[in-house]
């Protein structure tokens, strides 16, 4: 699954929650080319505020399998029977994560071994990893994490620890053209630089302009310029890394792949950068 789909989340909703976007605006900017978006939310608790897992019943070992089946199931601390959250729309889903404290979305793309920017706890750690994309709600202690359905996407909370420091906007974008720089001359010593016929189409494609096109129009160039140019080297990165280019042994591969991999790490954090809240942006209103 794209991660666009988490892009659009934290990037909309932060415009709306500094007020520099209408609702209805933010209902089709974060649904963008899926039929629909819902959102289940934890039970809460008014006296203890953000969200707390409640106590669970029985086996608390969750495979990916049943995570993916349906929204999470909590059991009331005062009752013995599972309650189910309700689904809810895009609309109705901004309103909550204002009611519940939500201080800013902040985007995690996190694979096996980097949790970039998913700081945890552990359990959840592995359910963002298993979609590879989440949106941490900074003030309100859980995180959605979407799952494909069909031609829709659902969201889920799971608990998560404050959003994790990112580098900023320049730092990022510098690390990322360093990065660049590095993985490039190193292929061309390998000489295992192997054009592939299908990359041109790849990057003129919708996949390759989609997450610029469906940003806010209220945010700043420089950040949407970013997170265009990443999404195009992600998407490279991606094709790349899915097969050997010209490596004709083993340790040419590995090398090969060595230089590919942080040149990737350093694109998802750049990613992370740009979709941060702005700190020169009003506040929550």
């Amino acid at each position: 699954m794209s991660a666009t789909a988490a892009i659009r989340l934290v990037t909309w909703g932060n415009a709306w929650l500094a007020g520099l976007v209408p609702l209805d605006d933010v209902v089709d900017g974060v649904r963008g080319p899926e039929v629909a978006h819902t959102f289940t939310f934890p039970p809460q608790d008014v006296r203890t505020g953000p969200y707390r897992p409640l106590e669970r019943r029985g086996d608390d070992t969750t495979s990916a399998s049943r995570r993916r089946s349906g929204p999470p199931v909590h059991s009331e601390a005062r009752s013995s029977s599972p309650t189910l959250a309700e689904a809810v729309p895009v609309a109705l889903a901004m309103g909550e994560l204002r009611r519940r404290g939500a201080a800013g979305l902040h985007l995690a793309l996190p694979i096996p071994g980097d949790p970039a920017g998913f700081a945890g706890p552990p359990a959840s750690t592995g359910t963002a990893v298993d979609a590879g994309q989440a949106a941490i709600i900074d003030g309100a202690g859980f995180a959605l994490v979407p799952d494909l359905i069909g031609s829709g996407v659902q969201w889920a909370a799971v608990p998560a620890d404050p959003p994790t420091a990112t580098a900023s906007r320049a730092e990022a974008e510098r690390e990322m053209s360093e990065q660049l720089l590095i993985a490039a001359r190193g292929l061309a010593e390998l000489d295992v630089a192997r054009w592939n016929p299908g990359l041109p189409a790849a990057l003129a494609g919708p996949g390759a302009t989609a997450v610029a096109e469906q940003l806010p129009p209220t945010m700043d160039p420089r950040r949407s310029g970013l997170i265009a140019r990443a999404g195009r080297l992600q998407l490279a990165l991606q094709i790349a890394l899915a097969e050997d280019g010209g490596a004709r042994t083993l340790s040419e591969s590995r090398r090969r792949r060595e230089l590919l991999e942080p040149l990737e790490r350093v694109v998802r954090r750049a990613l992370i950068a740009a979709c941060a809240p702005d700190p020169e942006a009003p506040g929550p209103r």
